[in-house]
């Protein structure tokens, strides 16, 4: 990624974060998208290893 890659990036997740319009949000999730994908750095979910096998334990605090 380069320099001004990285910077439109973190413009776009500035932007992101304090969008209140929904249409704009989205329109920006997808330009951010295009983004990580033309800089090959956009992460594949489907591609992920799983973690089969493992137990999680899950607690609850402060629920008593």
């Amino acid at each position: 990624m380069t320099t001004e890659q990285r910077a439109l990036m973190n413009v776009l997740c500035e932007r992101i974060q304090g969008e209140q319009d929904p249409k704009r949000f989205l329109a920006l999730l997808e330009d951010l998208n295009e983004l990580l994908e033309k800089t090959g750095t956009h992460p594949d979910w489907r591609k992920a290893p799983l973690s089969i096998g493992k137990k999680v334990e899950w607690t609850f605090r402060g629920l008593g």
